[in-house]
């Protein structure tokens, strides 16, 4: 196990799942990627929302934030529902399409990891880049943005 995974702070929102702390595996495609060396210290933290995958947002000291995805093979709902974790690839793939459609329309893919089914990319700040599910929840509701959509 590396040396940065025992310096990975825990998240302050548990998940549904349980979930509140990278694997050692999540943390060594963090390294295989580029993104992380051993023993780095780097704030982890789980992000909410997401039954398909975890989602965490990456912190290191002096750069830049960014997240990383890693996709369950098993589903966060009450039924038996499997996926491959392949899939994470393919949303990597389409993130890379669109952005060469035009660079504003997604976050940068900045690494992968294939071999652990991970990948990062550019961390949007939600204060600048509002989550439209979360806005609808709150029961703020645009619809010349929806029509835009």
């Amino acid at each position: 196990m590396s040396g940065l995974a025992a310096s990975v702070a825990s998240p302050t929102v548990p998940t549904a799942k349980g979930i509140e702390s990278p694997d050692a595996e999540f943390v060594l495609a963090l390294e295989d990627m580029g993104l992380a060396a051993p023993a780095e210290r780097l704030k982890i933290t789980r992000c909410s929302g997401g039954i398909s995958c975890e989602v965490w947002l990456v912190e290191p000291a002096g750069r830049s934030s960014f997240v990383a995805k890693r996709p369950l093979a098993k589903l966060g709902v009450v039924a038996d529902w499997a996926a491959p974790v392949e899939r994470s690839r393919t949303e990597a793939d389409w993130l890379k399409l669109v952005a060469a459609i035009d660079r504003a329309l997604v976050p940068e893919v900045l690494a992968e990891d294939r071999v652990h089914n991970v990948f990062a990319m550019e961390y949007l700040p939600p204060a600048q880049y509002p989550v439209w599910k979360v806005q609808l929840a709150e029961g703020h509701i645009d619809s010349g943005f929806a029509g835009d959509v």
